[in-house]
């Protein structure tokens, strides 16, 4: 697949995008790295600025999930600096999310929660509830104390409820569970628990890699 790519012309490079995608998805990181390297090549060759951040952004976070992180740094800062040129929030934004992630792998959690943060901005910026909802999530799974990681589970739960997310919903009820146990408050913690359980518990979908209550989910 990735060398009949390369030997092709430049075109429209949305459907190479999706076919990567779906080969991330799949998990099938090797075959996903290789096709992205020659989208790249493509999306340069035919000066397609927005293809080519894409094609970073994905090659960043192939490498996060390796955890190649300095790698993965190096990819996404070149394509936040594509999509900053453009203005693409939602770029930008899914990008800080991603640097977070390389953040939190390479042991810096203050650099994490401040690109999550950025990324939450971008997010505001694009109006992009679903990005939104993520974002609280990692953003109360790195803040200290209970307050602040508490009002950011407020507002995850809010906007997974208003866009049907209930795995999302479920992640984001364990995550304030986890936050009474820590403070002692068992008898919430339990009703937590349970609304999961009896609300959203078995709707959950099988977990992305590394996507656990312990971790922020990945990018």
């Amino acid at each position: 697949m990735a060398a009949s790519i390369c030997s092709g012309q430049p075109g429209d490079l949305k459907p190479l995008l999706e076919e990567g995608v779906r080969l991330y998805s799949r998990n099938e990181m090797d075959a996903a790295r290789k096709h992205f390297e020659c989208v790249l090549a493509l999306a340069r060759e035919a000066k397609q600025k927005g293809a080519e951040g894409e094609a970073h952004r994905m090659l960043g976070q192939i490498l996060n999930f390796k955890a190649q992180y300095p790698a993965a740094r190096a990819e996404l800062e070149q394509a936040l600096a594509i999509f900053r040129d453009a203005s693409y929030h939602l770029g930008m934004g899914r990008v800080h999310q991603a640097l977070g992630y390389t953040a939190w792998g390479m042991g810096d959690r203050e650099q994490a929660r401040e690109c999550y943060y950025r990324s939450l901005a971008e997010f505001e910026a694009a109006g992009d509830l679903s990005q939104l909802a993520n974002a609280a999530y990692n953003l109360a799974f790195l803040e200290p104390g209970y307050e602040e990681p508490v009002k950011l589970i407020r507002r995850g739960l809010e906007l997974a409820r208003q866009i049907g997310n209930q795995p999302l919903e479920g992640d984001l009820l364990h995550l304030w569970a986890d936050r009474d146990f820590d403070k002692g408050d068992f008898a919430t913690a339990a009703e937590k628990l349970e609304q999961d359980r009896l609300g959203v518990g078995q709707k959950h979908a099988p977990p992305a890699f590394c996507d656990l209550v312990s971790t922020p989910k990945p990018p």
